[in-house]
């Protein structure tokens, strides 16, 4: 645990990066981390409000045992966020801490003494978030001025009731459901993948080739914590847009919604949205989209399930499941039940199995082999390496070239540093748990719902051993938060299972949010020029499907859930489109098949991109 306060004044939102040193004092893979590297330490950025004062506590575990980690701190500390997947904290032996300036703008700051710890200090807070007014009536940052702020609340009317009054439709190429009109394939009434000897497509239910252009999280439902924050609010919104019962959360977006349309606010959100989407030229409503709009709407959709596993334990390292414990099978079974509500809806391309479950970085087997206790993961790997290396007590350490017998081995809580050759042999039993885990996976859901794309788990590192999911899913779904995706989607190139990049995006420094993005350009203008230059690069991949922007509204100011507050959205807190961002949304989305068939190069034009908010995601390892 590493723990400080800070004090900031600055009118737009600052980040700290706190890097992990080894007991050299050397930098250890920033990120992406080395697989199964036990002095991979990563950079964990703490996000912080504008003219706050916050008490920081740094989750170094929760940063090393897991995954991508984001969590929300406390007071103006708006979160944290780190690669983790790394392992054994106890090799952190000297900390940096750097500020960043999110903008140009002058930043006064100072830190407390800093404590470093196994545990959190049991000292009460003595800093909270600033009692200044920073977020107005409207959820807009108060401190900035830019072009676009909403201004009254005649403006916000006038908007979100013109948006409620107009329709819009897709281009005349686009099908009934979204598709390539001009050219017709065999149809099955739902959505299915074909791949033309020349590349891969989506087909959708009428048969026309489909090309997957979606927005995340087309919903209202954008709440933001308030506990220890409601002295940054110039006013606070009305029930129910307002909660006090759990923890104390606000919904701007809501707020402003009801405020204009009254009772009737989520039949008009509806009546917008839709044509705002068509307009845009999506034609996906992608993961966590509102369940009413895709209700209302025949705008092809894609869900998530959850891997909840009840009785199958989750490895500590990494949280993978036991694939070989006995209660996986059924477990299984119970998770393929979550598709019942949507097996005969033509609307539905396919469904995720979650978001970002367990670590991609960290292989399984390493996992078991660290786990204390009994683990039938870790017996099933024994079993495996008696059978490549002999049985002899210490045949296996010998292979390995480490003082480490069967015996040892078996009793589990093994922590000695990874050799090339414990590495091949960890990351081959790896690909056999992956195998496993997607392989029930995937025949449980064929057997509740057989027509629909299996679009596997929404992931951010790609480690070499994690692909052997690709013989269990219909479609590959990563992350890809690079400045272009042709890295990414040409190493998977050649293979039987297309790509889909289910999240990507871009903010900006000029629109009132403290944090940009993880991807991050200096203006609207060039957030636009990225969107182009990223989807149409995508699209012209062969072996790339779709690409599903992330998200439809910007996050709150003040930080969603986990204290996020980036400006990616099509659409800022009062419903306002960036014009110069939304222009080239329209104009690339709106062309899409016209890039597919050859008809039109892909967008290629030169953006300043800014240092990323973390290093390079979505590479295979």
């Amino acid at each position: 645990m590493i723990e400080f306060d800070a004090i900031v004044e600055s009118d737009h939102g600052v980040w700290l990066k706190v890097r992990l040193l080894a007991a050299d004092g050397t930098v250890r893979n920033e990120y992406p981390l080395e697989v199964a590297d036990p002095s991979s330490n990563p950079t964990v950025v703490v996000s912080l409000l504008p003219h706050c004062q916050a008490p920081i506590s740094v989750p170094v575990e929760d940063a090393y045992s897991q995954g991508l980690v984001s969590e929300r701190g406390r007071g103006g500390c708006l979160s944290y966020l780190a690669p983790g997947g790394g392992e054994a904290a106890d090799h952190v032996r000297a900390i940096e801490i750097e500020l960043v300036r999110t903008n140009d703008s002058d930043v006064q700051f100072c830190l407390s003494p800093v404590r470093v710890g196994k545990s959190p200090s049991e000292s009460p807070d003595t800093l909270v978030a600033s009692t200044r007014p920073l977020v107005d009536e409207f959820g807009q940052l108060t401190q900035t001025d830019w072009g676009g702020r909403t201004e009254s609340e005649a403006e916000l009317e006038r908007r979100l009731r013109e948006q409620a009054s107009s329709t819009s439709e897709w281009p005349d190429r686009f099908s009934r459901w979204g598709g390539d009109g001009s050219r017709q394939l065999d149809a099955t009434g739902y959505f299915r993948t074909e791949h033309d000897g020349d590349r891969w497509y989506l087909v959708d239910p009428d048969g026309h080739p489909f090309w997957s252009v979606g927005v995340n999280n087309v919903d209202h439902d954008k709440s933001a914590p308030i506990d220890g924050l409601e002295g940054v609010l110039e006013r606070t919104p009305d029930a129910p847009h307002t909660d006090t019962e759990e923890g104390g959360t606000v919904n701007f977006v809501r707020s402003n919604l009801q405020r204009v349309f009254g009772p009737d606010w989520r039949e008009e959100w509806e009546r917008a949205t839709e044509s705002i989407v068509r307009d845009a030229g999506f034609n996906t409503l992608a993961c966590w989209s509102n369940e009413r709009l895709r209700e209302q709407t025949d705008v092809p959709y894609v869900r998530s399930i959850d891997l909840t596993f009840d009785d199958t334990p989750r490895l500590s390292l990494g949280s993978f499941p036991d694939v070989f414990h006995d209660a996986f099978p059924e477990e299984a079974s119970e998770i393929a039940n979550q598709l019942q509500p949507t097996v005969e809806d033509p609307s539905l391309i396919g469904y995720y199995l979650d978001n970002l479950p367990f670590s991609t970085s960290v292989p399984p087997a390493l996992a078991a082999l660290r786990e204390a206790g009994a683990c039938p993961a870790r017996d099933a790997l024994i079993d495996f390496l008696v059978e490549k290396h002999g049985s002899s007590e210490t045949a296996i350490g010998d292979a390995w070239d480490v003082e480490l017998t069967r015996s040892e081995l078996r009793g589990g809580g093994v922590s000695v540093d990874p050799t090339p050759a414990m590495r091949r042999d960890l990351e081959a039993f790896s690909r056999r748990m992956v195998d496993r885990l997607y392989e029930v996976l995937d025949r449980e859901c064929k057997r509740v719902d057989p027509n629909h794309l299996n679009l596997g788990t929404r992931v951010v590192n790609i480690s070499d051993w994690f692909l052997a999911c690709l013989d269990h899913v219909d479609v590959f779904s990563p992350m890809c938060y690079l400045e272009t995706p042709e890295s990414l989607l040409s190493l998977l190139e050649g293979g039987e299972t297309p790509v889909l990049v289910c999240e990507w995006h871009f903010g900006a420094n000029d629109a009132g949010l403290p944090t940009s993005g993880l991807r991050r350009v200096a203006s609207q203008h060039d957030r636009g020029l990225a969107y182009r230059n990223f989807l149409e690069r995508a699209a012209a991949e062969p072996v790339c499907v779709g690409a599903h922007y992330f998200e439809y509204y910007d996050q709150p100011v003040i930080g969603r859930g986990d204290g996020e507050s980036f400006n990616v959205g099509l659409l800022d807190v009062c419903g306002r489109p960036y014009p110069a961002f939304a222009g080239s949304v329209r104009a690339s989305n709106r062309r899409i098949y016209d890039v597919l068939d050859g008809t039109v190069e892909p967008h290629d034009r030169t953006v300043d991109h800014l240092p990323p908010l973390l290093e390079s995601t979505a590479l295979i390892e």
